[in-house]
């Protein structure tokens, strides 16, 4: 008899005589429909959704046209932040609409994000899931980088639109070498042996359990160099124990092997090209020992 708009609602009929109170429900849901890639260009398919995980399942060759499909419900974490930008109801659609996006840069890391990887328990999922209810405001600022770090990735303002670069493989864009920086050179610095932890326990919801859940990891090579070094962290809607596996072992990866940062000066044609995220190779002849860039 009554409506309640924009809300999924269920009734139950009880026996009052079995209940001192009224008893508490939990439901597991799928969630609001988002907008996902349509058909792509010259024939290459159009992607589907797996019903029982929410993966998107790309078709081999896949060639997304800047067309986008019909909302249904998956856990891709890429379509569901371009939703969230994109609708007026719970979202910035008042302030952002597609022609504010790139499109190509949410599906690359989508096709990234829902590939199939070792769940490390025997079984197959997609690398990055998310599966949260937000029940609340939020700063947008920290809404959009929480949504986009569950893929490893980082939203820029740029050219007058929105786009997200992603940490993934890829080939590097640009060469910088005395060529083309000032004579001040390349200036390195090393990262804190405080700062490289040994030791990860990642917070996740456990979907049996109904709990946050831990999951431990550590760096057994790096823990006879350096001792047990714990860091806390919170996987942002996370409810797979794999998936957060795989975050606790990148933090392990990254900390001790990305422990150099590299400073240096460059003209403005470097800057037409390289963009926050880009991969980059940096021939140093006074690190290096030999010199192999030059400009003619």
């Amino acid at each position: 008899k009554q409506r309640y708009l924009n809300s999924a609602y269920t009734n139950l009929r009880i026996d009052s005589e079995q209940f001192s109170s009224i008893p508490k429900r939990a439901f597991r849901i799928r969630g609001v429909k988002v907008r996902i890639p349509g058909a792509g260009a010259s024939n290459s398919g159009t992607p589907t959704v797996d019903l029982q995980t929410g993966r998107i399942i790309y078709p081999s060759g896949y060639i997304f046209n800047g067309t986008m499909g019909a909302a249904v419900w998956c856990s891709c974490p890429a379509m569901i932040l371009l939703d969230l930008l994109t609708t007026e109801r719970y979202g910035f659609g008042t302030h952002i609409t597609d022609s504010n996006l790139d499109l190509f840069s949410f599906v690359a890391a989508s096709r990234y994000a829902n590939e199939l990887v070792s769940d490390g328990f025997g079984g197959q999922e997609a690398r990055f899931s998310c599966n949260v209810n937000l029940q609340g405001s939020m700063e947008a600022y920290q809404l959009i980088n929480e949504l986009a770090g569950v893929m490893r990735c980082f939203p820029i303002w740029s050219e007058g639109s929105v786009t997200i670069t992603q940490d993934r493989p890829t080939d590097p864009s640009y060469l910088f070498s005395l060529a083309n920086v000032s004579e001040a050179g390349f200036s390195y610095s090393g990262s804190s042996l405080k700062q490289r932890h040994t030791v990860i326990s990642v917070a996740y919801f456990n979907m049996d359990s109904r709990e946050i859940d831990y999951e431990v990891v550590e760096d057994t090579t790096a823990q006879a160099k350096l001792g047990i070094v714990k860091k806390d962290v919170r996987a942002f809607a996370c409810t797979s124990r794999g998936q957060a596996q795989r975050l606790g072992k990148a933090i392990l990866f990254s900390e001790q092997n990305e422990s150099e940062v590299v400073t240096f000066s460059t003209s403005i044609d470097a800057g037409a090209i390289v963009r926050p995220g880009s991969v980059i190779s940096v021939n140093d002849p006074v690190r290096a020992g030999a010199r192999r860039a030059g400009r003619i």
